[in-house]
This record gives structure tokens, sequence and C-alpha cells, in this order.
């Protein structure tokens, strides 16, 4: 905190305004756990205040999280309000995941199977089953590769969820897909 404090300051010295570009932040793995209480710290700072949105896109890929942490009131409950659009990326084979899972008797995760009841999460959250299309070595990893990552790019560019371009197929529950 106060080394953004002293960036500002420095940037208002040197008449440098903001830059108007939309910054976007991808967490892989347990870098949604980071993400996780990085959110409930920065909630702290602004108790019973909606939280600022500091990202336009927000991507989680092959979280390792509870399954139920986008819900209301659960601990990323809060997450569409930092961001445009948040997009959940699973893969029903991420062996990686299954392995956290069984090790360390944690709940089911949200990047194995999506979210627990999808009808409960905030309309901002896009959910993308990528089973489909992950194979062999890539199973945890499968957000660089191929049809993920042209998916995440065409996010980027604000493509919407149902655009004719996407290699989507609209799933049986709201904000739902699954890659082709």
């Amino acid at each position: 905190r106060d080394y953004l404090a002293r960036l500002r300051a420095e940037a208002r010295r040197g008449g440098a305004g903001p830059c108007d570009r939309s910054l976007h932040l991808l967490c892989h793995s347990m870098g949604n756990y980071v993400l996780q209480h990085a959110l409930a710290r920065l909630a702290e700072f602004a108790p019973g205040r909606t939280l600022p949105r500091l990202f336009d896109q927000v991507f989680l890929c092959a979280p390792d999280v509870d399954d139920d942490c986008l819900e209301p009131g659960r601990p990323m409950g809060r997450l569409p309000e930092i961001a445009r659009g948040v997009s959940v990326y699973y893969n029903r084979g991420d062996q990686a995941l299954t392995i956290s899972d069984v090790t360390k008797g944690n709940p089911d995760r949200l990047g194995h199977n999506g979210a627990a009841r999808p009808s409960l999460l905030h309309a901002k959250i896009q959910q993308v089953d990528c089973t489909p299309v992950v194979h062999g070595l890539v199973e945890h990893s499968y957000y660089l590769s191929g049809l993920v990552n042209e998916d995440l790019r065409m996010s980027l560019a604000a493509l919407e969820a149902d655009d004719p371009h996407r290699r989507r197929r609209r799933g049986s529950l709201p904000h739902t897909w699954t890659l082709e």
C-alpha cells in the first residue's frame, strides 16, 4: 500500500495521468487461492461498501479452490465487483486437482467440475468446460494451448460470450459453455 501511495504521488509530480488501459488478471491453480485471500483483504479496507473495479477481465484457470467459493457470502462471492467479467475455465480430467482433492481432503474443486450451484452465481461469471478439447499432458495447464487460449484472447478482445466466432456451445444452465 505504501508503494502504491508513493507511486501515485510521483506520477502526480511528473504530471502523468492514468493510462486508461484495461488491466486483466489470470490466476492459475493455487493462484486462485491467493486471489481469494487478496479479495478478503481488499474487503477489509472497504467494509460495507462496494469494492472498486480494478480489472476488466478476470480469468480463473484450473482454480484449486472450493467449488462454492463464488457464491454470495462465500470467500470469492464479491469477485464480480472488482471486474467487468469473470471467466472460470475447468477440466473434469484435471489429474492435478484430483490429487489435490484426495491428498488434502479438500471439498470438490472449482477447476474440476465448475461451480457447485451455477444458478447462484453473479451474471458476470461465465463458466467454460474445457474437458472436450484438453488431452494428454496439458490437463492442468490447458489455458496455454489451442482453443482455450483462443477463447481467452476473444474475451480480451471484448467478444460477447455467445459470439458465433467462439468455438463454444451453450450449456444447459445460464452462463455455462463447453468448448468444442
